[in-house]
């Protein structure tokens, strides 16, 4: 179980409800400290707004995924836990909104181990999954399964955010995007390997833009594509950012931006692994973070390039010449393989150079 927020002193009551009726009734009822029961069934939209609990509130599915909402909005209101629940919409929503909503200073939310999803079908132009707003805190998103929506999450204003272990596929455009957040950890997501963008798509796997963000810990997540290549990795511009740390991020990408972080104060980008895929857009995939601390990373650069082996501490691969050093075939697994790949299979051969430089070194906590 996956424990993000801090305990409640509170001994817990369980609440068995059979209905939306008997949900909200419970709801309505509880003070704090109660732990909510969900039988398999459909409870249709979630609403809570209004609602600072002093000891959390949880809403668990007795079976895992089989309790069903239509969509969960939390507003101005804390101390919630919502656990082992899918969240089916029934539709795509508009752009900007979301099939879980968390908004207007609500704090001490966790949304765990859910399934959250819009409409199933082959429209990829709508909702996000998961949305804040509001200046939101202490807000937690980890271990979900996050599909058929347009952006996997849409995360703005928000103190306190920790993003972790949630797998993202299905989407039209980025798997996560940030917009003025601060304390903020986004940590084993994994990025969508099916991505059906609309036209005017620009496509990043983790974007940060729109206002300045401080005090972020990027770490352990993952992008392996399958169906488009031409998405950018790690993405910070359009504002500032403060006191970042991106480590130990494994992207493969066509793009040349593998990492990159614009107008940045106090970064370090250490132990990460950016990959080119051959054929699509650039020749190169790397880390750009001027002024930043740059050091350990693997990167897959071009064969005439000067600084193919170990530069400035970080260990430069090319993919298009075998007959050239530095080659991926000599140092890495399976990286050569056609897409999807596996983390594994972009890990580091036995007694190679790469062991010391990339994801695969990350020193352990």
């Amino acid at each position: 179980m996956i424990t993000l927020m801090r305990a409640f002193p509170v001994a817990a009551e369980s609440i068995g409800v059979t209905s939306p009726a008997e949900l909200n009734a419970a709801l309505s009822r509880a003070k704090g400290g109660e732990v909510i029961e969900l039988p398999p069934g459909d409870y249709g939209s979630l609403s809570i707004e209004g609602r600072m609990f002093s000891a959390r509130v949880t809403l668990r599915a007795q079976k895992r995924r089989a309790a069903r909402f239509d969509a969960i909005d939390i507003a101005g209101s804390g101390g919630i836990r919502v656990e082992g629940v899918h969240v089916d919409s029934p539709v795509n929503g508009g752009r900007g909104s979301g099939v879980v909503t968390i908004r207007d200073g609500s704090r001490e939310i966790q949304i765990i181990d859910c399934e959250i999803n819009g409409r199933i079908d082959d429209d990829y132009d709508g909702q996000s999954g998961i949305v804040t707003s509001g200046g939101v805190e202490d807000v937690v998103f980890a271990g979900n399964a996050i599909h058929h929506v347009n952006n996997g999450g849409i995360l703005q204003a928000a103190n306190g955010l920790r993003v972790v272990g949630n797998q993202i596929d299905f989407i039209g455009n980025d798997a996560l995007k940030f917009i003025g957040v601060s304390d903020a950890l986004i940590e084993r997501n994994t990025g969508a390997q099916h991505i059906y963008p609309s036209r005017d798509a620009h496509l990043d796997f983790i974007q940060f833009q729109g206002a300045d963000s401080r005090d972020i810990v990027l770490r352990g997540n993952v992008f392996l594509p399958k169906t488009r290549a031409d998405v950018q990795g790690i993405f910070m511009d359009d504002a500032r950012f403060s006191n970042v740390l991106i480590e130990g991020n494994a992207i493969v990408t066509g793009m040349i931006r593998g990492i990159s972080v614009s107008n940045g104060n106090n970064v370090v980008v250490r132990h990460n692994t950016v990959l080119d895929v051959d054929g699509v857009g650039s020749k190169a995939t790397l880390i750009m973070a001027e002024g930043a601390e740059v050091v350990g990373n693997i990167m897959s650069t071009y064969p005439q390039d000067r600084r193919l082996g170990v530069t400035d501490g970080n260990l430069y691969l090319q993919l298009k010449s075998r007959g050239v050093a530095y080659h991926y075939g000599a140092y890495l697994k399976r990286a050569m393989s056609a897409p999807p790949l596996t983390l594994a299979g972009i890990g580091p051969k036995v007694g190679t150079l790469a062991e010391k430089y990339g994801h695969g070194a990350m020193p352990r906590p």
